[in-house]
């Protein structure tokens, strides 16, 4: 299993707006790739700081979701550019692989 985190700032008077296009995003996500958990949340050391963490099974995936969060045109999630400091070009990404709970050592990478 792998976590792509999805970080960016946006404007905090956009919350509500943010919130409600995030729940959106997750279900255009799920309707395009088997998305086994999706989370997104706001600091609370740094109100405005959004991360969202989605959860996929293949490093494959995991590849196509953050593409896909972070393509400048054709990508997911465009509905938000608007409140995004800085634009879209802000969007960091990075992808983690789970340890396996039985033995806290990392899961095989599956593109080697």
């Amino acid at each position: 299993m792998y976590i792509v985190f999805v970080e960016y700032a946006v404007d905090k008077q956009a919350m509500d707006e943010v919130a409600q296009a995030l729940c959106i995003l997750r279900e255009e996500m799920k309707d395009q790739i088997p998305i086994a958990s999706y989370h997104g949340g706001e600091s609370c050391d740094q109100p405005g700081l959004i991360v969202e963490m989605i959860q996929v099974p293949s490093w494959e995936q995991a590849n196509l979701v953050k593409r896909m969060r972070t393509a400048l045109e054709h990508g997911w999630g465009h509905a938000m550019d608007p409140w995004i400091k800085g634009g879209r070009g802000k969007v960091r990404s990075w992808i983690f692989r789970l340890f396996d709970d039985r033995s806290l050592s990392a899961s095989p990478r599956q593109d080697v």
